[in-house]
């Protein structure tokens, strides 16, 4: 482990198209102390040789070219890369503000908190931010486990159980991680590992800023 090190791991499958947007935005965070996993889970697109390109070009970005094996495949295999203090998943059609670590990192720092939980905004399949009615957010700063139990299975707010429950957005502690790898072989597999880990982390901290922009597609798993 690596103190103050964070480690992205980014599972990718056939998302050339979508790939450079992602990888661009994760280049240019602010903060600099970071590693970018990239999992190539056997892409039978440009995929594959884009992520090569990226590591030849950017000394921060490895990657690991594996068999088709799903989604819990392939953010499996990049945790077991890992070397930060702290891992988060970032999937390849997605893409983040350039504060995202900065934010997340600061916060987990200032608080000592195990995970810390980002809002996101949905975008389109072209970029544009979809507009919805998102309700009443938890309270910005530590969530206790009400909280995250209301988050969770709050009839009609939707936008905040998937907050909570999904693995990108967050920022946690790669030795807490790393004892909750995905289930491969399902679909939803946040779900499986989400309940565990939160049940684990004994300080989860939420920052309301939108720093994660989650892409709406033709074709992705939800």
């Amino acid at each position: 482990m690596k103190k103050g090190l964070i480690s992205v791991v980014v599972p990718i499958y056939n998302l050339a198209e979508f790939l450079p947007k992602c990888l661009d935005s994760l280049l240019n965070q602010t903060f600099l102390n970071y590693e970018i996993i990239l999992v190539d889970d056997g892409s039978m697109d440009e995929s594959p040789s884009m992520c090569d390109k990226y590591a030849e070009l950017y000394e921060k970005v490895s990657v690991v070219h594996k068999k088709n094996g799903g989604l819990s495949s392939a953010r499996n295999a990049g945790l077991e890369q890992a070397k930060g203090m702290y891992v988060c998943f970032v999937d390849a059609d997605d893409y983040i503000t350039e504060d995202y670590l900065c934010r997340l990192y600061e916060k987990a720092e200032e608080t000592n908190a195990d995970m810390v939980i980002a809002d996101y905004r949905e975008v389109e399949e072209q970029g544009n931010i979809i507009v919805k009615e998102l309700g009443q957010p938890p309270r910005q700063g530590c969530m206790d486990r009400r909280q995250l139990l209301w988050a969770l299975t709050s009839v009609g707010e939707c936008h905040y159980a998937t907050t909570v429950v999904v693995a990108w957005n967050k920022l946690i502690r790669r030795e807490i991680m790393c004892r909750h790898f995905f289930p491969e072989g399902r679909l939803h597999e946040d779900e499986y590992v989400i309940m565990p880990l939160l049940l684990e982390c004994g300080h989860v901290e939420w920052i309301e800023e939108v720093v994660y922009l989650y892409r709406q597609r033709q074709g992705s798993i939800m």
